[in-house]
């Protein structure tokens, strides 16, 4: 049940960039919250790779092509 929700947590975060980019508008989205989950995921990967953890690097490499998915959207649609 942890690995399921391990592997499945970050496209929680596709109906946020799917809505982004079907509305071309973000005007309720923060850039700020999204570029800190990017943040607090580039620091995940870090760890995961000096720990040699590879779910956690593969996990947290999604979350970071969807987050900067949905940075870009707010940037492109404000």
């Amino acid at each position: 049940m942890v690995a399921f929700f391990m592997f499945m947590s970050p496209l929680f975060e596709l109906p946020q960039a799917v809505n982004i980019y079907t509305q071309k508008s973000s005007h309720t989205v923060s850039l700020t919250t999204w570029i800190l989950f990017f943040v607090a995921s580039v620091a995940w990967l870090i760890y995961g790779v000096r720990n040699r953890l590879r779910s956690i690097i593969i996990i947290q490499i999604i979350y970071m092509v969807i987050e900067a998915t949905v940075v870009a959207g707010i940037v492109l649609y404000p």
